[in-house]
């Protein structure tokens, strides 16, 4: 029986390195999936595992290596042309050479990727989140919102110890007015691959008591721009599209917007830009505030004024035309009188017959004329009683009404409130007065009056 002849495991793989050394002389570009960059820090090398996908299933799959130098030398591209570094999860183009070695196999030794291959990439990435957005019908859903008129309680997902966030709260919260507003932190990575799950499981959490908040801001802040390509994920970009209550962005940076700032319903290039949005909403609100409390107090007044003059017209009338019955009927008591002295006058008989007739007449007078003059002038009296208390009663619900109306506007309930009122020369300070350096202004909260000497003015256009 011959011997069967066999290679040993080594002699094969020698024999696949000299294949694939004289079939691939040459680096070549090819375009793959970054799974993973599995960087070592000792040495500085990186070993990337490359992935091709299709409708979401890894087709093909091979390692490479990518040695410190050239890595290093990626890197700095990157961030110059993506402003952020070599990351996983993106698609690439790589100038690679085909190495066969014996123990470790085959692989792909990396010379260069092309961050500007990766940009457009990113880009399309981008591009494809929007048009999804539009064709669900949820670009705009979040700005579409009506929001409060002020923005008092907010959910601020951050960081807590992050500049970004550190610099939103002091603009909020050292207003010259000391508006109030909450803030509730929910803590999340703002940055890198992450990120995306972390925001999303924070915009959950909220969505389950979004009705103790006003709004949503995330707020990310201090460095660059790297990291921000997650803010174009379709996934998180649909969640904020979706949120029942506004969603405000402040992630830091002035180009090369997102996706997730451009659905928002307001978006601040920086923190600070967006704390101020806020603010000027409690300012747009207050100074028509002021313009209403002092016409309702200047209508009151004129009100009060008003119906003093009426009452004070009718409680003349009324005695002047009393003074007049009672002058009218004095009269003819008078007449009567003296018609009972020029009977004395004249003979008995006569005087007897005149007297009987006067006293006839008197009589008469007295069961006729007399009586009805009386019973008008009681029943007029009575009218002009009751009419005056009803109008009394009238003109003291209407005065009752108005100090109702003045004691809700008064301005010490607005501070009781939170609000604070400046002032200039005992002057609110108004949109047009006039204010310069080294003047004194008073501050009035509920409790404390706080006088200041302005150093620097800012005009808001």
């Amino acid at each position: 029986m011959s011997q069967l002849k066999f290679f040993t495991l080594k002699e094969v793989n020698s024999k696949i390195q000299e294949v694939v050394s004289n079939v691939f002389k040459t680096s070549f570009w090819v375009k793959a999936e970054i799974n993973k960059i599995n960087f070592q820090g000792h040495t500085g090398h990186a070993y990337p595992e490359l992935v091709e996908k299709e409708n979401g299933k890894i087709v093909a799959e091979m390692r490479a290596t990518l040695f410190k130098s050239d890595f290093q030398n990626v890197n700095r591209r990157f961030l110059e042309v993506l402003k952020e570094p070599l990351k996983e999860g993106i698609t690439a183009l790589m100038f690679v050479q085909i190495q066969f070695h014996p123990i470790f196999g085959l692989s792909f030794n990396i010379k260069d990727i092309d961050p500007v291959f990766t940009l457009g990439e990113l880009e399309r990435e981008k591009f494809e989140t929007i048009e999804k957005l539009k064709k669900l019908n949820l670009f705009n859903l979040n700005k579409s919102l009506k929001p409060p008129v002020l923005f008092r309680n907010i959910a601020v997902i951050s960081a807590e110890t992050s500049k970004g966030f550190s610099d939103f709260k002091s603009v909020l919260l050292s207003h010259a007015k000391g508006y109030k507003v909450g803030l509730m932190v929910f803590n999340a990575v703002l940055q890198g691959d992450s990120a995306i799950g972390s925001i999303i499981g924070q915009l959950d959490k909220i969505k389950k008591v979004s009705h103790s908040f006003d709004a949503v801001a995330i707020i990310r802040g201090g460095g660059g721009e790297v990291g921000m390509t997650c803010y174009n994920d379709f996934e998180l970009s649909k969640r904020i599209a979706e949120f029942p209550i506004p969603v405000l962005t402040g992630i830091g940076h002035s180009t090369n917007f997102t996706v997730a700032e451009m659905i928002s319903y307001q978006n601040g290039i920086t923190p600070t830009e967006l704390a101020t949005f806020i603010l000027k909403r409690f300012e747009d609100f207050e100074t028509p505030l002021d313009y209403y409390i002092s016409q309702i107090a200047q209508m009151s007044r004129n009100i009060l004024e008003i119906n003093c003059s009426n009452f004070y017209n009718t409680t003349n009338l009324l005695k002047i035309f009393s003074k007049n019955i009672l002058n009218d009927y004095k009269q003819r008591q008078e007449n009567i009188n003296e018609n009972l002295y020029k009977v004395s006058k004249t003979p008995m008989k006569l005087g007897l017959m005149n007297l009987q007739s006067i006293s006839e007449d008197v009589i008469f007078f007295a069961k006729s004329k007399h009586r009805e003059e009386l019973i008008n002038l009681n029943r007029v009296r009575e009218g002009l009683q009751q009419n005056s208390i009803r109008f009394i009663a009238i003109k003291t619900s209407g005065l009752e009404h108005q100090e109702k109306l003045i004691e809700v506007m008064n301005p010490q309930r607005l501070l009781q409130k939170g609000y604070s009122i400046t002032l200039l020369n005992d002057q609110i300070i108004k949109p047009t007065t006039k204010i310069k350096v080294g003047d004194q202004i008073t501050t009035q909260t509920a409790v404390n009056k706080i006088i200041s000497t302005v150093n620097k003015l800012k005009h808001e256009r």
